[in-house]
């Protein structure tokens, strides 16, 4: 595994565990304000920035139980990481 992949994969691995927790702290600790996220919940059209994001958890939370109370949305196998080259930024 590459320190890319490393580094990404613990992302992700942290962001499971802030939704096992219920950590929305934690949950957004890896976005930035510019995000522009598209789920399975409303708004359809997308939430723009970190503020939105955050709002968007309460419906959704439901989805994701405590660790202790059983398998979660969040304990569901994962794609194994496949990049084996450096992530660069898109070019503007």
């Amino acid at each position: 595994m590459t320190d890319n992949q490393r580094q990404i994969r613990d992302t992700v691995e942290r962001w499971i565990e802030a939704i096992r927790a219920r950590d929305i702290d934690g949950v957004l600790a890896a976005h930035t304000d510019d995000l522009v996220m598209f789920d399975a919940t409303p708004p359809y059209d997308g939430v723009r920035g970190t503020a939105a994001y955050r709002d968007s958890w309460p419906p959704f939370s439901h989805h994701h139980r405590p660790a202790e109370s059983g398998r979660a949305v969040a304990d569901r196998p994962r794609a194994p990481l496949v990049p084996d080259r450096e992530l660069r930024p898109p070019v503007p």
